[in-house]
């Protein structure tokens, strides 16, 4: 039996996919995967081989209250991340979209994440799109795997197609000695809030967000390139089912002479994990039995 992390299967997939050789830098966005550390992964930046991987980057926690709840019903990471980023101005904050949430689970849902008590910490790129489908007021609950992502993206492309150029929000890195790059989204956080409440358009708002999804991945990419001497990158995931974030990243790192390697025959999603998983613990075995020869 070999232990094979989740989003380390889904980089190893997409580069065998793409055949791009290893190692690769590889952007792996999804809805959860079960970390090293314990909590639930899902916006990632790591430095993979056939055997190992290190996590070089990752979206901000924020906290889940309910927990797997939270994938369904977008209000519970929405209100994650506005408590994380307007502190304790958040229900006070005039967005729309709270109003429209029962004013007991509000309470529920905010004692759990103050306890910790079912309330499990993520860095899920799926769970932040479901969150800001809520701050924009286009989807409360997701009635199937995927829908507010699905929204945000019609969104986005419903004035101008999938060629935008929206400004991205404003993000922040925070950088800690010997541990990964932190994507601080708390700044992008704000400023939905103030477009939100100032009547500006969900389409206006969506784009805007898919281009900072870009750029905030884009940047760690780059910094982890740059500083392991790999120029091949990879994206895996099912936030990859989004094309206005596969197409930018894609774009971003080709514009600066790197190999960019997107899933063809498999799917970018879970259905594409077990190929990496076969490789992976192909390769540990052989390793293990080379050990074992040479002792």
């Amino acid at each position: 039996r070999v232990a094979i992390q989740h989003h380390h299967a889904h980089a190893v997939s997409c580069a065998v996919d793409a055949g791009l050789p290893l190692p690769v830098v590889a952007i792996v966005c999804d809805g959860s995967g079960f970390g090293t550390d314990g909590r639930s992964w899902g916006g990632e930046v790591l430095i993979c081989d056939a055997t190992t991987f290190r996590r070089v980057a990752h979206l901000e926690y924020f906290a889940l209250p309910g927990g797997d709840v939270a994938a369904r019903s977008t209000w519970r990471p929405g209100i994650a991340l506005l408590r994380e980023a307007l502190q304790s101005t958040w229900r006070d904050c005039g967005l729309p979209a709270l109003q429209n949430v029962n004013s007991t689970e509000l309470s529920i849902a905010s004692r759990q994440i103050d306890t910790a008590l079912n309330a499990p910490q993520s860095s899920s790129l799926g769970r932040l799109f479901d969150a800001v489908a809520f701050l924009t007021g286009l989807c409360s609950t997701n009635e199937h795997e995927g829908q507010a992502a699905s929204l945000l993206q019609a969104a986005a492309t419903r004035d101008h197609g999938e060629n935008t150029a929206a400004e991205p929000y404003d993000f922040e890195f925070s950088l800690h000695d010997r541990s990964p790059t932190r994507i601080d989204w708390r700044p992008m956080i704000r400023q939905i809030v103030r477009d939100a409440t100032s009547g500006h358009e969900a389409s206006t708002i969506s784009e805007r967000f898919h281009a900072t999804v870009v750029a905030m991945f884009a940047t760690a990419a780059m910094q982890a390139v740059v500083a392991s001497d790999i120029d091949r990158v990879v994206l895996s995931g099912g936030c990859f089912y989004n094309d206005l974030v596969r197409t930018g990243l894609q774009a971003a790192m080709e514009a600066e002479g790197v190999r960019v390697g997107v899933h063809h025959q498999l799917s970018c999603g879970d259905a594409g994990l077990s190929l990496g998983q076969a490789v992976i613990a192909s390769a540990t075995a052989r390793n293990k039995g080379s050990s074992t020869s040479r002792g």
